[in-house]
């Protein structure tokens, strides 16, 4: 008789998994409610709220921050009110985040140290994110409101330019301290 490995979800994801995935979407949701610059009115602003969700990229990968990023989106979408822009500024701009997920074993070696390439692989996943982020801000600012393009270029790289230089700087300076959360609390 054929032995079939099975789809299971205890074997996919973990209550570990669910606890750390939910604090850091809670803490990405405090720092985009309360510790953010606010950039107009239509939206937009600079803050450390991708922070967490780029924690559970590289630490859980693509498929779970997914999720995470859904979330994520949801929530914050239900504090700013936005929803007629939900597609675009929440599920597919912060969605994004999910290619550094892709980059996790890249980031985060669980078989060697940190070097230099781990680094430079961190700033080619937030370079990726950030320019897909920045073009779904863009295209939402056209749709939904009725901005010429130049006018949604300049007002969306108002704040994601900013955000995504002090993400890189916090990033680099948490990378670390994630390699050693990564050793300790290892991901499955």
């Amino acid at each position: 008789m054929e032995n079939k490995k099975k789809f299971s979800i205890k074997k996919f994801i973990t209550v570990q998994d669910i606890c750390e995935i939910a604090i850091f979407v809670a803490l990405a949701n405090v720092l985009d409610a309360f510790g953010q610059i606010r950039i107009g009115e239509n939206g937009g602003s600079i803050g450390l709220s991708m922070i967490p969700l780029f924690f559970i990229a590289y630490r859980h990968g693509f498929i779970k921050s997914i999720f995470a990023s859904i979330v994520f989106g949801l929530v914050a979408c239900s504090i700013d009110g936005f929803w007629q822009s939900y597609w675009a500024d929440y599920l597919l701009a912060y969605g994004s985040i999910c290619i550094a997920g892709l980059f996790s074993k890249l980031v985060l070696p669980t078989d060697k140290n940190l070097t230099v390439d781990n680094y430079i692989y961190m700033v080619i996943s937030l370079i990726i994110v950030f320019v897909l982020r920045y073009f779904w801000h863009v295209v939402s600012g056209m749709i939904y409101y009725a901005t010429p393009l130049e006018g949604s270029l300049t007002y969306n790289i108002l704040y994601v330019g900013p955000t995504f230089v002090i993400d890189l700087i916090v990033l680099i300076i948490l990378l670390a301290p994630l390699y050693r959360l990564n050793k300790v609390f290892k991901r499955r």
